[in-house]
């Protein structure tokens, strides 16, 4: 192709945005143009048929099958293509004559906000998505841009409406830090995206060893930037013995920019029915928001939200003062469960226990406690679960209880479960007990010294839900032969570090409606 002379490509260039404006509007012409009133026309040949009573054309005798047929919107299909044509001539005229700038850069960001319906999501850098999140990293939407791309995320389109998987890819992927903090810097804009329902799934863990509490996993997605806590109750209505679960959600803890949590959830009791037999649970939500003084001002209202680095660190972790709960009957459901019985435990998972297996577990939990200074929970228990990936530990499931103490006072109890080896896999956990005081007042100690102290014991009801993890995540464990059941204490480290930590995205509600934390799946603070 030869080189056309320095002072055509601006003209060369402005043709060809006008032909893209221009193919871009004959498009929409085309498909949305009839914006008049839906009178009764033919569908074939579009005589006004208003005053025709019948379903017969009287100007070319088409018969229609149904009333819908004659107030359809009329669409222009000659126009839409050609004005398509229009578009990818000018759009591949401005690649091609803007050397490395991509073709959609051209584009005005309105334009762009306008044919998000048209995109295929998230498709790599030189997609109409990627011209978009590079604009917001630049900042350079406008406040009227930014509130119309909200707007888009919100409703979505005809195949792609909140929150199905086409609208996830499409639209909510759009959400990047950029946006968000402009969003949170307006509460309107907030009020918007806390429209967007959640997505809440709750499944058991099936097969499951016959012996032991029916066990299963909660997880929660969401989308929004102002604060907001869920309580969550389930229970099976004609199996009482079940017992019933309440959680509570905090969105502070864990928002959507950083994944989803998976909550492990355990009833009283072993499954009730044998295989295949179905159990209705029922799922009920409540809500409740902060609650503000009636001279707080909008400034108070949309920056609660503790500002985090990636990592979830914040310098100030403001109280907030929750509403009453309130419940939300669009987020509650029924469902439907089943539960194959396996085999008890003992048959299928034999106990070892040796000093190579205690040393690489006790070097996994080597990182100690951490405290932090105020915020609603100042410490953590860190390990590192790539520790145990060794030969000696393959096929070997760790459950572990795991209690934290002062000076023999236990302070802290947790269940951590994860499948070792050198393929290993995700580790979960939960936290069973907790001295809140206690551990607050923690402060560092030389291991020697053995005020703090870390007890660590193999429990097999843990390891089947190692197993299990590794199934859902992974694929695979289900051939695990082993599981750790050991014990062993060792000095627990103590480290102060600057900052404090987000609330713990997962709480149980007390007769009293107090939190009792406990701990998220994805994190590795526990």
């Amino acid at each position: 192709m030869p080189t056309l002379p320095s002072w055509m490509v601006p003209i060369g260039l402005a043709v060809a945005m006008i032909a893209t404006v221009a193919g871009f509007a004959i498009v929409a012409f085309g498909l949305w143009g009839d914006r008049g009133p839906r009178r009764r026309r033919c569908p074939r040949c579009w005589h006004d048929l208003s005053k025709t009573p019948g379903m017969v054309c009287g100007e070319c005798g088409f018969t229609a099958r149904a009333e819908a047929e004659l107030v359809r919107r009329r669409r222009r299909w000659s126009h839409a293509m050609l004005g398509l044509v229009m578009l990818l001539a000018g759009v591949g005229s401005i690649e091609t004559l803007g050397g490395t700038r991509e073709p959609w850069s051209y584009v005005p960001g309105r334009m762009l906000i306008a044919m998000l319906p048209w995109s295929s999501g998230p498709t790599g850098p030189s997609s109409l998505h990627g011209e978009l999140v590079r604009r917001l990293g630049r900042g350079e939407l406008t406040d009227g841009s930014i509130d119309a791309l909200v707007a888009a995320i919100v409703e979505g389109d005809e195949a792609a409406r909140p929150p199905s998987v086409e609208w996830r890819s499409k639209y909510a992927s759009l959400l990047v830090g950029t946006l968000v903090r402009a969003i949170e810097a307006r509460p309107e804009l907030a009020a918007k995206l806390a429209t967007l329902p959640p997505i809440i799934e709750f499944s058991l863990a099936s097969p499951w060893p016959e012996d032991l509490p029916a066990y299963g996993t909660l997880d929660l997605q969401h989308w929004w930037v102002s604060p907001v806590q869920l309580r969550i109750a389930i229970d099976a209505p004609e199996h009482e013995t079940l017992g019933r679960i309440s959680i509570g959600y905090d969105s502070r803890g864990r928002g959507w920019r950083r994944g989803w949590p998976r909550f492990p959830i355990e009833f009283d009791r072993p499954w009730p029915v044998a295989d295949d037999t179905p159990v209705e649970l029922r799922v009920r939500v409540d809500r409740r928001l902060p609650e503000f003084d009636a001279d707080a001002t909008t400034e108070d209202r949309s920056r609660i939200e503790p500002a985090g680095d990636d990592e979830g660190d914040s310098t100030s972790v403001p109280e907030i003062a929750w509403g009453p709960w309130v419940a939300d009957p669009n987020l509650a459901f029924d469902t439907v469960a089943t539960v194959a019985a396996a085999p008890p435990v003992t048959e299928h998972l034999q106990p070892v226990d040796d000093p190579v297996m205690r040393a690489a577990i006790a070097a996994a939990f080597d990182p100690g406690l951490v405290v932090r200074e105020g915020g609603p929970r100042p410490y953590a228990i860190r390990f590192d679960v790539s520790r145990t990936s060794i030969p000696e530990l393959a096929d070997t499931a760790l459950g572990l209880e795991v209690e934290v103490r002062e000076r023999g006072e236990i302070r802290r109890r947790t269940w951590i479960w994860w499948l070792a080896g050198p393929e290993g896999g995700p580790a979960e956990w939960r936290i069973s007990e907790e001295d809140a005081a206690g551990l607050t007042a923690a402060t560092d100690h030389e291991p020697e010294e053995g005020i703090w102290t870390l007890v660590v014991r193999g429990d097999r009801t843990l390891a089947a839900r190692a197993i299990d993890a590794a199934v859902v995540a992974m694929g695979r464990g289900g051939e695990t032969v082993r599981y750790w059941d050991g014990r062993f204490e060792m000095p627990l480290r103590v480290r102060r570090i600057p900052g404090a930590f987000p609330p713990r995205p997962w709480f149980e509600t007390a007769a009293d409606d107090a939190p009792i934390p406990q701990s998220s799946s994805e994190e590795s603070d526990r």
